[in-house]
C-alpha cells in the first residue's frame, strides 16, 4: 500500500476499527485528517486539530488535494460566518466568549 492514495489511506484507517462502527469511526477520521491538512495549507488557522489527525507512515500529516481543500475552506467560511451571526445576537462586541462542541 502506498498510504497517500484515498483507497489506501482508507484501507489503513479501517484496520484500526471492527464491529458495526469500524465505517462511521474511519469517516471521522478521515475527514478530520481533510480539515488538519486544509488548515496545514492554510486556508484557516486550527492550532488543534493538527494534534488528533491520523498520520501517514513517516508521522508527517496526510496531504489532500486542493479540492478537499476548498470544499473544506468553503465549509469552514459558512460554519464561520453562522456562529458569528449568532454570536453577535447574543453577546456585546468585546465581550469574552468560549465556544464548545459537544
Amino acid at each position: 500500500p502506498c498510504n497517500s492514495c484515498v483507497r489506501c489511506v482508507r484501507r489503513a484507517l479501517m484496520a484500526d476499527y471492527s464491529g458495526a462502527d469500524a465505517t462511521v469511526q474511519a469517516t471521522n477520521d478521515s475527514s478530520i485528517v481533510s480539515k488538519a491538512s486544509t488548515a496545514a495549507a492554510g486556508y484557516f488557522e486550527d492550532a488543534f486539530v493538527g494534534h488528533v489527525a491520523v498520520r501517514g507512515p513517516k508521522g508527517r500529516l496526510i496531504r489532500r488535494s486542493p479540492l478537499v481543500h476548498r470544499c473544506y475552506y468553503v465549509r469552514h467560511l459558512g460554519v464561520f460566518q453562522m456562529q458569528e451571526t449568532f454570536l453577535r445576537s447574543c453577546i456585546s462586541p468585546g465581550d469574552p466568549y468560549n465556544v464548545v462542541v459537544l
